[in-house]
């Protein structure tokens, strides 16, 4: 089984080749996509890992777009996954399993997200929900579902099977420029858990402890005690949010010890 990772690289070349290694430690039969969104020349260039050849910069948040496009690109070059993965830049691996672990996970879903939920009413905190319901005549037409969806980005992942009817969707590009002209941050915690619903995905929640794991945490990072804690938990694979990106970082540094790649 081959997870297809889609990767945004922000800003420092570094952290950017310690994820990759990171991921093809861990998941050895994995295909990362690389979208430089830094602004900056040779950020990724020579990484090992597919690189998008007309990334643009995107200001942190605003990763809806890249996802849609390196989806497109995943099929066209026919590359042989069986899963897509939104990985973000300050996410790691902390152990082995994970492929098998989605197929565990996917067996009778297409989609699955970090708190993924339904939203039939407005949430009353100010969120991607929310913003999709002031505006769901629009996104309505665009995603085709009864009503919004919502889930963390992070680690957001997808069966092929709906990831090609993602990408042949008939209105993709017109959904492209909704999202170029959206204001709002987070998008992608919205989109795609909607049209995973509407396209008859099935969407299913990721199982505890990921929703402390892999967590929104403004300001704050998951620590080296959390890391080992996590890191002894079964079928728990990935920690986020590892901040600020640095390649020495406490918890990078443990992770590679205890793996034991690359250098510490």
């Amino acid at each position: 089984m081959a997870i297809c990772f889609a990767i945004l690289a922000h800003q420092d070349r570094a952290t950017l080749a310690d994820l990759l290694q990171n991921v093809h430690h861990f998941c050895p039969a994995c295909i990362p996509l690389v979208y430089d969104a830094s602004g900056k020349e040779q950020i990724s260039e020579g990484l090992p890992a597919y690189i998008y050849p007309d990334g643009r910069q995107l200001p942190y948040g605003y990763g809806t777009r890249y996802i849609l496009d390196v989806m497109e690109w995943a099929i066209e070059l026919a590359l042989p996954f069986d899963f897509f993965v939104v990985l973000d830049s300050d996410a790691l691996f902390i152990q082995q399993g994970f492929e098998s672990f989605l197929d565990r996970q996917l067996g009778s879903s297409e989609y699955l997200g970090v708190r993924f939920r339904t939203e039939p009413v407005r949430p009353a905190i100010d969120s991607p929900g929310s913003y999709m319901w002031r505006n769901w005549n629009r996104w309505q037409r665009l995603l085709g579902a009864e009503h919004p969806c919502t889930a963390f980005n992070p680690l957001q992942a997808f069966r092929r099977s709906l990831v090609e009817r993602i990408v042949a969707l008939p209105q993709l590009d017109r959904l492209r420029r909704a999202v170029d002209h959206t204001p709002r941050k987070a998008m992608a915690e919205a989109v795609f858990p909607t049209l995973a619903h509407s396209l008859g995905g099935n969407p299913a929640a990721y199982p505890e402890p990921y929703p402390f794991a892999v967590a929104y945490r403004p300001g704050s990072t998951v620590s080296v005690q959390e890391l080992i804690r996590f890191a002894h938990t079964p079928d728990c694979h990935v920690v986020h949010p590892v901040k600020p990106l640095d390649v020495n970082h406490p918890v990078r540094l443990w992770v590679r010890w205890n793996a034991g790649y690359g250098t510490v």
